[in-house]
């Protein structure tokens, strides 16, 4: 099955249909690259922020200030950034030829987003640990997504 389409005297919109279709030929891995990068500054967004998709994360509970303070890091210094390794351990996770997958591998990563149950190496001590969500992504962040998708096969944003 063929499909053709010719068009005459719409310099813009054959030109147009032009980069696409040759995009379309193309692995999207280079798209894909392009996103990955896009959510890596997203989610490292969300902890710098302090937001959650509810909003404002809550303030850091009593217990977790006096930690702080104990492992020698300000006591209200912001959520989930003490040294800024989970800001850094975010990531291309995997890339594949039709899919990209970021995240982090930092083994705490988890118990912040979700919230749970935690030891204390020094102590021993078990204590619950409130939930920051930070891996989520917005409405207004897909939509910056499908504009780069659009950029990418298009050369611009959707009208």
């Amino acid at each position: 099955m063929r499909l053709t389409l010719t068009i005459t005297g719409a310099t813009e919109a054959a030109q147009l249909l032009a980069t696409m279709a040759s995009r379309l030929e193309q692995s999207p891995r280079p798209l894909l690259e392009i996103l990955a990068g896009a959510l890596q500054r997203h989610l490292r967004s969300h902890i710098e922020n302090q937001t959650g998709p509810n909003g404002a994360w809550p303030a850091l509970a009593p217990v977790t200030r006096k930690i702080r303070d104990f492992y020698g890091y300000p006591p209200d210094g912001p959520a989930l950034v003490r040294a800024g390794g989970l800001l850094q351990s975010i990531t291309t996770l995997a890339l594949q030829d039709q899919s990209v997958e970021v995240g982090t591998t930092t083994a705490f990563a988890r118990t912040l987003q979700d919230g749970g149950l935690v030891t204390d190496p020094k102590t021993g001590r078990t204590r619950t640990v409130q939930a920051f969500p930070f891996a989520y992504v917005t409405a207004a962040e897909i939509q910056d997504l499908v504009t780069l998708i659009a950029t990418y096969y298009l050369g611009g944003p959707l009208a």
